[in-house]
C-alpha cells in the first residue's frame, strides 16, 4: 500500500501527466480491477486477534455516470480465546471467513476536481465460516453456545467511499461500512 501511495504521488506530480488529467474522468464504460486490505476488521468487536486482516478482490464496471455494478470476494483469520464458566475451561478457537457478493453502488457527481470520486451503495453476499478448536475438539461447550465448525449465511451491508485517480491507470480506495471490515484501503487500475 505504501509503495502505491509513492507511485501515485509520482505520477502526480510528473509534468508529462499533467496534460492527461482530462482523461482521468471516471465514465461510463470504465471497468476496475480493485484489491484491498482491511485496516478495522470487523471481528474486533469480539476482541479476536487478527492472523490474516480482511483481504479482498473486486471487479466493478460502470453502466453509467452515476451507477456501477460490481463483485467481490474477502478473506481474513483471526483468533479467540474463551472462557467457560461453568466448567472453568479455556477454549482457542480460528475463525477463518469467506465472503463472495454483488454491490451497486451511486456515484456523485458533486466532485470539484476530475481525480476524485465519491460513491455509496450496498453489496449483498454469502459469508462461509469456518472455526476450528485450536486446543481441543468440538463439543458440549461448542454446542452450548451454538458454535458449529462450519456456517454460511446471506449477508448485506452498506458502505461509504472515495478514489483518488493518480494516473490514467492506477487509482486508490478508502470505504468505511459493515463488510469484513469497517475501514477499508486499496489500489485500483483500470481495465
Amino acid at each position: 500500500m505504501f509503495w502505491a501511495a509513492v507511485l501515485c504521488l509520482s505520477l502526480n506530480s510528473s509534468p508529462g501527466l499533467a496534460q492527461k488529467r482530462a482523461q482521468l474522468l471516471f465514465q461510463k464504460g470504465q471497468t476496475d480491477l480493485f484489491m484491498q486490505v482491511g485496516i478495522l476488521p470487523t471481528y474486533l468487536i469480539d476482541k479476536a486477534k487478527i492472523v490474516l486482516p480482511p483481504v479482498g478482490l473486486r471487479a466493478e464496471h460502470r453502466f453509467g455516470k452515476q451507477y456501477s455494478l460490481g463483485v467481490e470476494a474477502a478473506h481474513s483469520v483471526s483468533q479467540k480465546t474463551d472462557f467457560f464458566v461453568p466448567t472453568e475451561e479455556v477454549r482457542e478457537y480460528q475463525n477463518t471467513s469467506y465472503f463472495f457478493g454483488l454491490r451497486n453502488s451511486v456515484h456523485c457527481d458533486c466532485r470539484r476536481t476530475e481525480n476524485i470520486d465519491l460513491y455509496g451503495g450496498f453489496s449483498l453476499g454469502y459469508t462461509l465460516t469456518y472455526i476450528e478448536v485450536l486446543n481441543g475438539t468440538f463439543g458440549p461447550p461448542e454446542w452450548q453456545r451454538d458454535i458449529r465448525p462450519r456456517r454460511g449465511s446471506f449477508t448485506y451491508s452498506g458502505f461509504l467511499g472515495v478514489r483518488y485517480a493518480c494516473g490514467p491507470w492506477l487509482s486508490l480506495s478508502g470505504e468505511i461500512g459493515f463488510g469484513v471490515s469497517l475501514v477499508q484501503l486499496g489500489v485500483g487500475i483500470k481495465i
